[in-house]
């Protein structure tokens, strides 16, 4: 307990153990990206989407660089099955830039996604991942596997 106490003192934070690590962000090369979740995801509902975001950049040169399409997602639980979603669109939030993610095709609501492929056409440096799903109302970071 006492090592913990001066961990705590002399670094400012409790030490981080494997199954806590934050969520970091992380760069998007162009072409195929496995992205393993350490946590499943959930479409509850028709409408969920997944946002891309980046730091900086103002509007018209962002959609400029990223035309609607450069980014494709495909989740997959471990039977297989498969939700497709596409950049559809923009949001701006804080500095942050997004790519929208809409969803392609219709899925099982009672599935649980655990793997992430994102299929890009340019490349995203510090990407931060956020996944909305409408009908439970919730927001969540991507927590990939570091």
């Amino acid at each position: 307990m006492s090592a913990i106490a001066l961990m705590f003192a002399v670094a400012g934070a409790l030490p981080l153990q494997p199954e806590a690590l934050p969520v970091a962000p992380f760069d998007l090369e162009r072409g195929q990206q496995q992205v393993v979740l350490r946590e499943p995801l959930f479409a509850r509902s028709a409408g969920t989407r997944l946002v891309l975001f980046v730091r900086g950049g103002n509007r018209a040169d962002f959609e400029t660089r990223h035309p609607t399409g450069s980014v494709t997602a495909h989740l997959r639980d471990a039977a297989g099955h498969e939700l497709t979603l596409a950049h559809t669109g923009y949001t701006y939030y804080r500095g942050f830039s997004g790519l929208v993610l809409t969803e392609q095709t219709e899925s099982d609501r009672r599935l649980a996604y655990g793997a992430l492929e994102l299929d890009t056409k340019v490349a995203l440096d510090n990407v931060r991942v956020v996944w909305l799903d409408r009908r439970a109302r919730q927001v969540q970071d991507l927590r990939p596997a570091l």
